[in-house]
């Protein structure tokens, strides 16, 4: 694994022929199972390996127990304030911050 004993946001790759719209909205009903129709851009870089990483914050309506995990270890729903408390990736801790500190 990649990222053992870390917490990270659900993530993937924009498949040819796709935007990454159309990427996120596959990738989350490939994580979970559900069809994700709100949702917004919240930040882009180009990282140290050439790679372009987009993020985007959308609007889950469902509970965990209406939600089926397909791909991961695990899943769950925390507030800004629990994540402070978690083992986080580094991208996840840089992406949360510049949202909801930083009026990303």
């Amino acid at each position: 694994m990649i990222y053992a004993n870390k917490w990270s946001l659900w993530g993937g790759r924009v498949e040819p022929g796709e935007t990454p719209e159309q990427a996120i909205k596959r990738e989350v009903k490939e994580e979970i199972n559900f069809d994700l129709k709100e949702f917004k851009k919240i930040d882009e870089i180009l990282d140290k390996g050439g790679v372009k990483r987009i993020w985007f914050m959308g609007k889950i309506d469902k509970g965990l127990s209406e939600l089926k995990l397909n791909e991961g270890e695990d899943f769950k729903f925390f507030s800004y304030k629990e994540t402070k408390k978690l083992p986080l990736t580094q991208n996840t801790k840089r992406i949360l911050t510049k949202t909801f500190e930083n009026d990303g």
